[in-house]
């Protein structure tokens, strides 16, 4: 304490030492008045607290309260008092200030062993002057049951033991019941006085490894588990002697080698061989395999299976390191069998016909085995057999276009290999039957040569070409042909046309013409006044007619699918209203004879009229959905979709065809639909899909088609 004054008269009341007071603030007036009245006079007076403290037990068990209590008082108002502790050289407070003169101290988390405190007091509502009370200690004892004794029982003394290899080391304590004791390792060269103290407790034994050659003490500390000291015992101490490195031993690793029957194989079986010391080592010596035989180049082994032999094998090897010091692994063998070729066939079938191939022909086993057909699949569009090796394919009725079945051979070893047998059935050539025009002289004759036709695939058929008669010239418009007689000529004559289906087939018919000497005839042509004809609309038709032996009666025929029927008997009227029923070609012709008569009837020229839709077109289409690319599997269905471009208000529908990709003809899947469509792949391949659309109320099968697109079915 150190205080400041002037000369004159002072007055002092020691109350106590106030901790951190040095030096003075200002200077206080000397008494005048010579009363020592402190409350009244100009005194220099230091206003510290005084405080002790004491405990009221001198040792606890952690965990334990330790009561305190503290006397303080202040010369000019209440105390307050704050608690420290001493914890690991550092003191903390316990709790803030406060007025209550007693603490009851919870001993938990404090350290075991001698524990330090001390209090501090202030007047209440200041914060300086502080006086703290002298230091008292209390003894705290730990809340665990100690061991007792510990000794180490390994390693012995005089043990020996090398650098780098590990020794076990192992104690054992004298404890309470029920206590179970861990342990600490502690080990230092015998020239030091440093221990070293191995990291972490151990309940059972723990190992060192020796860094250094020399002479070392080990020694065990122990505590009971769970108690809060580093150790309650410590063992006396063995000396062992620790030598330099001993050789360890290669390690070899077994490995496999696998090899196709005759074929040698190879390994490098030192490739997973190692040695803990770093030492360089060899194979110095091996075994013979039982079904094979062995050489060795170095690390690299080779094994040769003896002739046509397939299953397991092994032979032993060596390796020594630069110490002499050696290991010994297994090369575990296989010797696998060559899985057979199956090379893909071809069969090639006109419709409603069966085709065959022998599909061993171009298989082959790389052993040599003996190969047979052990199961094969059905096609879609046809059914297959197999007798041997001879398969045999039958295609479904009218069936034209590819399809493909597999089938699996295995050789005498059970291996196996698929392949495929593509099938191309090729379309039914159309069927041309003769015709006939029987016409008077001067005047010409014609026929519909396609009405007795016909395709066997019901493909479309249409009159690519024709030769002229000897007698007379001929003309086609569509499939009508028209056959002209030289002037005067009366007689047979003949010429031939020829047909052509959807896929290019032909067949060839003859008309054979009989011009008949002039008798009684007619002639008649019809045309159209209506330019732009529209379903369901009236077409206006002129018919011009005249008959060399009277009067014309007119009868009109109008051609409804494939079939020409009647549309007006018989009468004199030239003219004709009759309602548009088809979209697209439309066929009407007209017949001519003497009125009152019934023979010779002359056949008009055969109109064709464009009739357009009264519903209005969609302009464009593109598939939505599956997308370019896309994949699938066979039976498993795929969404359709597709999106149309058509005129305000109308509403397209929608129709689907699929093919594959190496066919050249299209399947309509059936129905229309204005939402998506759904179509199950039945086969692998690539496919390919496009969509037409019409708008709804439209009376044609489609107004647009779209670009095709390709996915890939597999299995």
């Amino acid at each position: 304490m150190t205080m400041c004054m002037r000369s004159g008269k002072w007055t002092f009341m020691v109350l106590a030492a106030a901790l951190g007071a040095s030096g003075c603030s200002g200077e206080p007036s000397p008494d005048t008045d010579g009363d020592d009245n402190l409350a009244t006079d100009q005194d220099a007076v230091i206003t510290a607290c005084a405080i002790s403290i004491a405990a009221q037990e001198t040792a606890v068990t952690l965990g334990q309260p330790i009561h305190f209590t503290a006397t303080a008082s202040c010369p000019s108002g209440t105390p307050e008092i704050q608690w420290y502790q001493k914890i690991n050289s550092s003191w903390r407070t316990v709790g803030p200030y406060s007025t209550a003169a007693t603490l009851a101290f919870d001993s938990t988390g404090s350290v075991v062993g001698t524990n330090y405190f001390y209090a501090a007091a202030r007047k209440q509502g200041t914060t300086t002057p502080v006086t703290a009370s002298a230091t008292i200690t209390v003894r705290i004892d730990d809340n665990v049951a100690s061991c007792t004794a510990v000794r180490l029982t390994a390693p012995a003394g005089g043990a020996t033991g090398n650098v780098g290899s590990a020794m076990t080391l192992s104690a054992l304590a004298t404890c309470p019941v029920g206590v179970v004791p861990e342990y600490q390792f502690w080990v230092k060269l015998s020239s030091t006085s440093a221990w070293t103290m191995l990291p972490g407790y151990t309940t059972g034994p723990s190992s060192w490894t020796p860094s250094s050659a020399g002479s070392w003490n080990v020694r065990a500390a122990a505590r009971a588990q769970g108690a809060h000291v580093a150790y309650q015992v410590l063992s006396g101490s063995n000396t062992v002697s620790i030598a330099g490195p001993v050789n360890r031993p290669p390690v070899a690793g077994n490995d496999g080698l696998a090899t196709p029957a005759n074929s040698a194989g190879t390994v490098d079986v030192t490739s997973n061989d190692s040695d803990p010391d770093g030492d360089s080592f060899s194979v110095t010596s091996f075994t013979q395999g039982a079904h094979g035989t062995v050489g060795f180049t170095g690390g690299t082994a080779s094994y040769t299976p003896a002739t046509d032999y397939v299953g397991s094998d092994s032979f032993t090897y060596t390796i020594t390191d630069a110490h002499g010091a050696t290991a010994t692994a297994t090369v575990n063998v296989t010797v696998t069998n060559l899985a057979p070729v199956a090379v893909d066939d071809a069969i090639t079938a006109p419709a409603n016909a069966a085709g065959s191939v022998d599909v061993l022909v171009n298989d082959t086993d790389g052993d040599n085995d003996g190969i047979s057909v052990t199961s094969f699949t059905q096609p879609a569009h046809g059914t297959v057999g197999v007798a041997g090796s001879l398969a045999t394919y039958s295609p479904a009725t009218d069936y034209v276009g590819s399809d493909s079945f597999t089938y699996t051979i295995t050789d005498a070893h059970g291996a196996t290999a698929t392949a495929t047998v593509n099938v191309t059935v090729t379309n039914l050539a159309p069927v041309a039957n003769d015709d006939a025009i029987s016409t008077p002289s001067n005047a010409a004759g014609s026929v519909d040569v396609l009405l007795n036709d016909s395709d066997g695939d019901h493909d479309l058929l249409t009159v690519t070409s024709y030769t002229q008669g000897t007698h007379g010239s001929v003309g086609f418009t569509g499939s009508v042909a028209t056959y002209t007689p030289a002037g005067g000529y009366v007689g047979s004559d003949a010429f031939t046309y020829t047909i052509t289906d959807a896929l290019g087939a032909t067949a060839t018919a003859t008309v054979h013409v009989t011009v008949r000497s002039v008798t009684p005839g007619c002639t008649i042509s019809i045309a159209t006044t209506t330019s732009s004809p529209v379903y369901g609309a009236n077409i206006h038709f002129v018919a011009t007619a005249a008959c060399n032996t009277g009067a014309a009666d007119i009868q009109w025929y109008h051609k409804e699918n494939s079939t020409w029927r009647i549309i007006q008997a018989y009468s004199s009227l030239a003219t004709l209203d009759f309602t548009a029923a088809v979209v697209g070609a439309d066929y009407y012709y007209a017949t001519a004879r003497t009125h009152g008569t019934t023979t010779p009837v002359t056949t008009s020229n055969t109109l064709t009229l464009q009739v357009a839709d009264n519903v209005p077109s969609c302009t464009a289409i593109h598939m939505t959905q599956p997308a370019s690319g896309a994949t699938g599997h066979v039976g498993v269905a795929m969404t359709l979709a597709a999106a149309a471009i058509c005129p305000v208000g109308m509403t397209p529908e929608y129709q689907f065809w699929v093919k594959l990709s190496s066919s050249s003809s299209w399947t309509i899947l059936p129905g229309y639909t204005q939402t998506t469509g759904s179509w199950t792949p039945p086969s692998t391949g690539t496919w390919n899909l496009k969509a037409a659309a019409r708008a709804v109320g439209a009376h044609v099968n489609y107004q647009v088609l779209s670009s095709a697109i390709s996915t890939t079915i597999s299995p």
